[in-house]
């Protein structure tokens, strides 16, 4: 259902509790998978508010990489890199598997969930047979959109207002029983995004930055 609403607190309360935490909660039902697929097709989502008026495109999946998900991580400062990530997007969207996409950039993915340091996240390495892989660490890549969505909000806050309304009527939103009630992720005019999810505490923390 979609959703129109011209207050942006309201609009970025609706962003959170229905894509994030929806990313978050399959995470943590071990269904890494279909995480890191809605985590790259968040990147599409907020690329919609880059381009209105008009309609989104890969530039506009890419710009969100360079301009938010780097304040996390600033491997996506590289333009080879954006190539790369949206060509995964591509793979796991159309085919779940190596595609035509992958294959014009010299790249075969592997996905982990095993390795907890960032040394091993988004490189060209060998695997066990001595084969070339680009490695991905899942868990990274989720936080990384999630931090990449805050630093939007917060770097774009003075110009949501105008674009909102249209935003929201091109995306899906949850509704009926069993949804979480925006009520609880107010106080104040501020999110509380413990309320949305556990995970996203950290969040409300003073002077958070993306990490």
């Amino acid at each position: 259902m979609a959703n129109s609403t011209n207050d942006t607190l309201i609009f970025e309360a609706n962003v959170y509790s229905t894509v994030i935490r929806e990313i978050l909660n399959s995470a943590c039902s071990g269904n890494m998978m279909s995480s890191l697929l809605m985590s790259v097709c968040t990147v599409d989502y907020m690329g919609v508010g880059l381009a209105l008026p008009d309609k989104n495109t890969n530039v506009h999946f890419k710009q969100f990489l360079e301009k938010y998900m780097s304040k996390a991580n600033s491997k996506y400062l590289a333009p080879k890199m954006q190539d790369i990530i949206y060509a995964i997007r591509c793979s796991l969207v159309h085919v779940f598997g190596d595609s035509d996409a992958t294959k014009n950039q010299n790249i075969i993915p592997e996905f982990f969930i095993d390795r907890c340091t960032n040394d091993d996240h988004l490189i060209n390495a060998q695997n066990g047979n001595y084969e070339e892989r680009f490695r991905l660490s899942i868990p990274h890549f989720i936080g990384e959109v999630i931090a990449g969505v805050h630093e939007y909000f917060k770097m774009e806050k003075s110009n949501l207002s105008g674009i909102v309304s249209e935003w929201g009527k091109q995306l899906y939103w949850s509704s009926g029983a069993g949804i979480l009630g925006l009520a609880a992720c107010f106080q104040c005019n501020n999110l509380i995004y413990k309320n949305i999810h556990p995970i996203l505490t950290v969040l409300g923390a003073p002077n958070k930055k993306a990490e």
